[in-house]
């Protein structure tokens, strides 16, 4: 609803850049639409788009990132992207092997 993504936006602006700067940190847009919304995690503040992450539907409260929910957001910011390398990041879990070529 408009009310929850303005919740969102707000909750972005009381931070330290305005919500016009995003960008998604899967994608590196900063555009957005109502039906593909930048969210940012309530406790790291990474922002993805809704479509590039996953997120089906806005919770009624803070939406909560993979990487936080799983590791917390500091343990977060010190995983290391099997694909990259990168430290933290729009991460999420996955049942594909560490043996997969995909990691070679």
């Amino acid at each position: 609803s408009q009310h929850r993504i303005n919740r969102y936006v707000q909750s972005w602006n009381n931070n330290t850049k305005e919500v016009d700067d995003t960008v998604c940190q899967i994608c590196n847009d900063g555009n957005y639409e109502d039906t593909n919304m930048i969210v940012f995690c309530g406790k790291c503040n990474i922002s993805v788009h809704q479509k590039c992450y996953g997120v089906k539907e806005l919770p009624a409260g803070d939406w909560i990132c993979a990487s936080c929910i799983n590791f917390g957001p500091r343990k977060g910011k010190l995983l290391r992207c099997p694909l990259c390398s990168i430290r933290g990041g729009a991460m999420k879990p996955t049942n594909t092997p560490y043996t997969s070529p995909i990691f070679a």
